[in-house]
């Protein structure tokens, strides 16, 4: 039975469950591939939260999923560790994970969601430091 359609990737600071099955994201940077995230210093560690919205699977049945983060070359970033999930019928599927990182520069960055070995989603997103005009805007609305 083929995994469910992967339909988009929010990109946030934090996700916090709530009743009734439902997430608040807090820290809303947007959905990817058009999310460009500043921060104030590129040296220190970032926390990002990733929430993947996906189809209604056809049948219960349990896959295995890992998440890569790797630079515009390929390089591997950070990685999930394999972790099983549950697809219930007839019911949109959400995976929801958080990572620490250290990024090594400005640049694009790309997510690879792969589902029982195989490649399921990829996706992007830019993250830079924010220039001295910008420091002052980092992590408000504008």
């Amino acid at each position: 039975m083929p995994f469910p359609d992967i339909d988009y990737c929010i990109i946030c600071e934090a996700v916090r469950p709530e009743g009734g099955g439902k997430l608040s994201l807090l820290g809303f940077y947007g959905m990817a591939p058009q999310v460009e995230i500043l921060v104030v210093n590129i040296a220190q560690p970032v926390q990002l939260f990733f929430v993947i919205g996906m189809g209604a699977s056809e049948r219960e049945e349990q896959y295995v999923h890992t998440v890569t983060l790797s630079d515009s070359h390929g390089t591997v970033i950070a990685q999930t560790p394999a972790t099983t999930a549950r697809a219930v019928p007839r019911q949109r599927g959400v995976l929801a994970f958080g990572i620490v990182v250290r990024f090594p520069a400005d640049g694009l960055y790309n997510i690879q969601v792969q589902i029982d070995g195989r490649m399921q989603y990829q996706t992007s997103f830019g993250l830079r430091q924010a220039r001295p005009a910008e420091q002052d805007r980092v992590g408000h609305i504008v």
